[in-house]
Parts: structure tokens; sequence; C-alpha cells
């Protein structure tokens, strides 16, 4: 079997998928604000989905609510477990994150292809 080679000028920087776009991942706390996030890029691909009132520290609406629904069984870390929506185009996926300074939620957004 024999790979084909992708010229330098055609390959994907890395991290980035197939049509550019860089995955988002965000990090919350217990209250759903995001105390994490990365990457940053000048073109934000969810601003299209924060309303004029949005809170910094907050995910778009559509997606906080789909995350809220999402983790709405995480009453102790023995229920807690990864799932995924697709909100708005974007599929959206939670996992637990465990630490020394207590629970913390990830977040993954990227466009649903």
């Amino acid at each position: 079997m024999y790979a084909t080679a992708i010229p330098e000028a055609e390959r994907p920087a890395p991290n980035q998928n197939r049509n550019g776009e860089i995955p988002y991942c965000f990090v919350l706390d217990d209250s759903y604000k995001v105390v994490m996030a990365g990457p940053a890029s000048a073109v934000d691909p969810l601003g299209a989905l924060y309303g004029a009132d949005s809170a910094p520290e907050s995910l778009p609406g559509p997606i906080d609510r789909a995350v809220r629904a999402m983790t709405s069984g995480w009453r102790s870390s023995r229920n807690a477990g990864s799932n995924a929506a697709v909100v708005s185009g974007f599929r959206v996926t939670v996992a637990p994150l465990n630490g020394e300074t207590g629970r913390r939620m990830a977040v993954f957004i990227e466009r649903n292809l």
C-alpha cells in the first residue's frame, strides 16, 4: 500500500480539519461559566449565535442550553459521561473533567459535516 503525497501548499495546518476550521474547546465550571477557551482566532464561527446581551464568560445561548441539557444528569462523578448533540449546524460534545479544584466540563464544538 502506498500513501499519496500532498503538496506542502495543500496540507492543512496542524489541528485543522479539511474545511480549514479549527475545532473549539471550552472548559466550564459548575456554574457553566467559561474558565478557559481555545483556540482564539480573528473570525469567530460562533459569533452569530451570541446574543447582544451575552456575557463574555458564557457560551452562545443555543449551545449553552444544549450543554446544560446534556449535563443535567451529572449529579455525581459516577453518572457523568460524555454526550453529543447537533446545535445550529455545530456538533457539540461534552465530557466531565475532574481535578484538584473540583469538577469541570469540557465542551468541544466543531462544524457538523
